[in-house]
């Protein structure tokens, strides 16, 4: 994403706003110049060349992948195919971008379906041990393994679930706090 600030002289000739401003700008530093004695023609016309210059100076910026079609235009003038070489700048960026999200998204899910199997198989294996000893003899301890097995898989379910509605719900205010400052 490009991320570039420039400044630009404007035409004030252009402007009738800009030409009122420049003037009424241009006549308070005259009344200031004269209320403090300075009558020099070489002195004042420097202060004014100053503010002239200050006042026809804007400033713009543009953030994302493309400059606007003003200055795209300009680059394209200046440098014939640059325009292209910016456009097929900006399809690679995204195109790694989106590449490397979806090497994400896809590892993250990889790593919770091996979590998933890991606790079943570890699951399984508790409620067996605990059925083994109910079988053998041993109620208490077999009740007991199998109870707190229970409870932990529901806890785990219980905690997932809150996990997951709290992320949708903070995904949900991104979103919303985007549209409000776009």
């Amino acid at each position: 994403m490009i991320d570039e600030e420039h400044d630009q002289g404007s035409n004030a000739q252009g402007d009738p706003d800009l030409v009122q401003a420049e003037e009424s700008q241009l006549a308070e530093v005259m009344a200031e110049l004269i209320s403090e004695g300075k009558t020099d023609p070489k002195a004042i016309a420097e202060r004014l060349v100053q503010v002239t210059r200050f006042s026809v100076e804007a400033h713009s910026s543009f953030r994302g992948p493309l400059p606007p079609p003003e200055d795209l235009a300009k680059y394209e003038h200046t440098l014939p195919g640059a325009a292209e070489r910016i456009f097929g700048m900006a399809e690679s960026q995204a195109s790694h971008r989106q590449s490397l999200e979806k090497s994400v998204v896809e590892e993250g899910q990889s790593r919770s379906n091996k979590g998933l199997w890991l606790g079943f198989i570890i699951s399984l294996v508790v409620l067996a041990i605990g059925a083994t000893f109910v079988l053998t003899g041993h109620d208490w301890a077999g009740v007991s393994l199998l109870s707190a097995t229970l409870v932990r898989l529901a806890a785990v379910f219980v905690i997932g679930q809150r996990g997951q509605s709290r992320e949708r719900v903070r995904k949900e205010q991104a979103i919303q706090s985007r549209q409000t400052s776009n």
